[in-house]
């Protein structure tokens, strides 16, 4: 238990903040299954306007702090790859998804 009342703020500003990024994560990765499932199913038009909505969501994510500013190019860069494959035929979305 904290002893301090400056602990006990911490505690609440810290359990406010861990909902709050949770919650930004949650959606970040809803975002990932709906390209992947939009892929899978070939439905560009839907993957394009999602690309751009998860790129916006993690470099948000990435410039609040909630997840670390490489792992947002990470994904961002995987991400792209991804489609750039589909597009060009190379991989089939079944391959893609695993």
């Amino acid at each position: 238990m904290p002893h301090t009342t400056s602990a006990i703020k911490h505690i609440k500003t810290d359990e406010k903040r861990r909902v709050h990024h949770k919650t930004k994560r949650n959606i970040i990765k809803a975002l990932d299954r709906k390209i992947r499932k939009g892929i899978e199913n070939n439905n560009a038009e839907n993957v394009k306007e999602d690309i751009s909505q998860i790129f916006s969501k993690l470099d948000k994510a990435a410039k609040t702090g909630t997840i670390h500013k490489k792992k947002a190019d990470r994904k961002k860069s995987r991400m792209a790859k991804l489609v750039a494959r589909i597009k060009k035929g190379e991989a089939t979305p079944a391959e893609s998804v695993s």
